[in-house]
């Protein structure tokens, strides 16, 4: 009975195919589906008369399992998108078991060697015994057995998919959604409970393409308070771009889909594809005003760093004469960093070169920043000081700055700290706080033979300071401390310390410690000895033991921490905390007498120049 029914759909089916419009409703009306069928006669994108077709399947209001916030979104999105790029679609929303197996038998019936097929689902998808399977909406699942009986398996679309040959087939899988823990069925199977994700498809024919949301193993983010799902949201963008293959827009889709989820999920692509394949392509002038128009949106997105966005917008047009050098400039920096597409440094450069040929100051100086790192090609000093010197004589304060640096190392230029000063300086007077502390700090050691005037160094750190530069605030207060309050140092050291600057932190713990009245706070002592003393600082985590070991403020006594922090700067050498760590065990303070142990620290200290340590092996008849 159920074949039967089957073949009268199909010779339905095939009747629709010559009486589209007079069948629609009789066809599906018996499944109570939404489904929409079009084909867009005014504008096909596949002139090479291709045909495309397209089954969409968005699931949300699930009864059995968690209900999704998108995939309906999801579905009706792509199928306008789809529409678009010429595709018939056939459109389902919260299909439940029987309607999605009858409508991918009619589907995968029509199909014919010469498609274009694309399957696109977007919903709960679940893997077990190593077969991926989609879920219905009437999904009733309660252990891990059931899975098979009630999902949809991938594996059989792709093998009906692979049956009739097509020419190219994608399936796009917006699916890697979690189930709550599934056990076995058998309860002597306890340990037993489904994977994480999707598993990597197994089947997948000649010339197709699968993509997951995520890599198989993982999830995918439902992305609730946007309309779409994080991965089909992305996609989305980049679907019509004219002129542009399968692959780099893939390749754009991963590379949002990461950023936006800082690399929590990145989409996975099984690639059986022979050559690429365009969505859209043409032939079509686009007029000067149309140009112009996508462009200055570009400009715009890139403004407000919707760099997904910007590639979009700037890719059709990036060999147009309307196509600035800081347009191709920003392009570079998208493959560079990443953003809006992948990374590829050598794209990147191409972009950079287009530039700064055209004499974009910021493109020069990027390339001037990859010779010197080696990004895209060799790493090359000369040409990275040839690149910085362009655009420091655009007056490029980054530029002007590295090209310094390069003259204070004598990288790629003969050392010479005359010139470092100079291009320091053009950077600093321009407000690089980073210039303004490496003026200072040549003008407080004579560097170079640069005459030392600790007036000068005053001045541009305190320049730096003004900036919140940590290491300006840092230098300032330490150069200029005789001329400052305790408050004002504490302020100065607060503005550095805050930023990890670990000097600071241990000048700012001994403020505390050490000064008097309203300044001196022990806890404050302590809290910033600590953070100076995590990141390694030997002198703070002596410091740090001694504010723990010191009797004047009992409540601060803890010998356990003070014996933690004086073995840890004494692995670094320290000689006060081995001689510290010495009196500890002679004398037994918060642990037992051990002469022996004592000993042992005293000549480690001893070794290292301590007198006290010394003096303390000379009361047991000892040298050192």
């Amino acid at each position: 009975m159920i074949a039967l029914f089957f073949n009268k759909m199909l010779m339905l089916f095939f009747f629709f195919n010559s009486q589209k419009k007079a069948v629609l409703s009789l066809l599906f009306f018996g499944f109570a589906l939404q489904i929409s069928i079009a084909q867009n006669r005014s504008f096909s994108p596949n002139p090479t008369g291709e045909r495309r077709i397209a089954l969409v399947i968005g699931n949300k209001d699930y009864t059995g399992v968690s209900k999704l916030r998108n995939p309906v979104n999801d579905a009706i999105d792509m199928t306008n998108s789809l529409k678009r790029l010429g595709f018939e679609v056939v459109t389902l929303k919260n299909a439940d078991y029987r309607t999605f197996i009858d409508s991918l038998y009619i589907f995968t019936a029509q199909l014919r060697s010469s498609d274009v097929v694309l399957f696109y689902y977007s919903g709960h998808g679940v893997s077990y015994n190593n077969v991926n399977y989609l879920l219905p909406t009437d999904t009733k699942i309660r252990c891990l057995e059931q899975i098979e009986s009630s999902g949809i398996s991938l594996n059989r679309i792709l093998i009906d998919i692979a049956s009739k040959n097509v020419k190219n087939s994608f399936v796009f899988l917006d699916a890697c959604r979690d189930l709550p823990n599934l056990l076995s069925c058998d309860t002597r199977k306890k340990n037993i409970t489904a994977p994480t994700g999707l598993v990597r498809p197994t089947n997948n024919p000649q010339g197709s393409m699968v993509v997951y949301a995520t890599r198989e193993g993982s999830t995918a983010d439902d992305n609730i308070n946007e309309r779409n799902g994080m991965f089909t949201g992305t996609l989305l963008k980049y679907l019509e771009i004219p002129n542009i293959g399968i692959r780099s827009i893939l390749d754009s889709t991963t590379a949002g889909v990461r950023i936006k989820t800082n690399y929590r999920q990145s989409p996975g692509r099984y690639d059986e594809l022979e050559g690429d394949f365009y969505f859209l392509k043409t032939r079509t002038v686009i007029s000067y005003d149309d140009v112009n128009k996508s462009i200055q949106e570009g400009e715009a997105a890139f403004e407000q760093k919707q760099y997904d966005d910007a590639f979009r917008y700037y890719f059709p047009h990036k060999e147009h004469t309307l196509f600035k050098s800081f347009n191709q400039g920003q392009l570079g920096f998208m493959y560079d960093m990443g953003f809006g597409v992948r990374q590829d440094y050598s794209e990147a450069m191409k972009w950079y070169l287009k530039a700064a040929e055209k004499g974009d100051a910021r493109a020069e100086y990027n390339l001037g920043v990859f010779y010197e790192r080696g990004l895209g090609n060799r790493q090359d000093y000369k040409k990275a000081a040839e690149w910085y010197l362009k655009a420091a004589e655009h007056h490029l304060a980054d530029a002007q700055f590295n090209l310094g640096f390069l003259y204070e190392k004598g990288l790629g230029v003969t050392q010479n700290y005359r010139e470092a000063t100079e291009w320091y300086r053009k950077a600093a007077e321009q407000g690089d706080s980073d210039a303004q502390v490496n003026l200072g700090f040549i003008y407080e050691t004579a560097q170079g033979g640069i005459p030392q005037d600790l007036k000068e160094a005053v001045k541009w750190y305190k320049k730096a300071s003004d900036q919140g530069d940590a290491e300006g605030s840092y230098n300032f207060a330490r150069l200029a401390s005789s001329s400052l309050s305790s408050q004002e140092l504490i302020n100065l050291y607060t503005q550095a310390a805050k930023q990890g600057h670990i000097e600071a932190q241990l000048n700012l713990g001994y403020l505390y410690e050490t000064s008097k009245g309203t300044i001196q706070n022990t806890s404050q002592a302590i809290s910033w000895y600590q953070k100076a003393a995590n990141q390694g600082h030997p002198v703070a985590q002596f410091n740090l033991a001694v504010m723990y070991d010191a009797t004047k403020n009992s409540s601060n006594q803890n010998y356990d921490e003070a014996i933690n922090w004086y073995q840890k700067a004494a692995k670094q050498g320290l000689p006060l905390a081995f001689y510290n760590l010495g009196i500890i065990y002679e004398y037994g303070k918060g642990v037992s007498k051990n002469t022996s142990l004592a000993k042992d620290y005293y000549k480690k200290a001893a070794k290292l120049g301590n007198d006290s340590a010394q003096k303390a092996l000379g009361r047991f008849g000892m040298t050192w």
